[in-house]
């Protein structure tokens, strides 16, 4: 998805709307029918949601629309680091952030940290991160169907 305005609508309905049903296969279903989406894509977004959700349960909502609307406009991955475009109607105010896993201490390091608030983002987590652990999330569920 290359709309940042549709990515937004979509996921603030996705997650606004996630704990109304049952099973992520009645839900897939009503996202696919109202934005026209392919279900595979769907059912792996809705998956890796559930395990964001789990592992960062104390979020708001907000948090997790950002890291899905970063997700859904590209993170790119290149050698050892994930790529992640800047928006300003998401509050970034660079056009790219730059995101590495650390082995040794078994935590993501983000650009943003080196700019203001950088301690605190880094503290709650940023939603570049989000977004680069929803990616391999999701990578990771893709090869497993392969």
């Amino acid at each position: 998805m290359r709309d940042l305005k549709k990515a937004l609508k979509l996921n603030r309905y996705i997650v606004r709307h996630r704990f109304d049903y049952i099973t992520d296969s009645s839900f897939a279903t009503i996202i696919c029918e109202r934005f026209k989406l392919n279900r595979e894509y769907v059912l792996r977004i809705l998956e890796a949601l559930r395990y964001m959700y789990m592992s960062f349960p104390n979020k708001g909502e907000s948090w997790y629309i950002r890291c899905l609307t970063r997700y859904m406009m590209g993170v790119e991955y290149s050698g050892k680091t994930w790529i992640v475009k800047g928006y300003r109607e998401l509050g970034d105010n660079y056009p790219y952030y730059y995101v590495n896993f650390l082995p040794k201490s078994q935590k993501y390091f983000c650009t943003c940290f080196l700019n203001r608030y950088g301690k605190i983002r880094e503290k709650k987590i940023c939603t570049h991160i989000g977004a680069v652990i929803l990616c391999r999330r999701i990578q990771k569920k893709i090869k497993e169907y392969v």
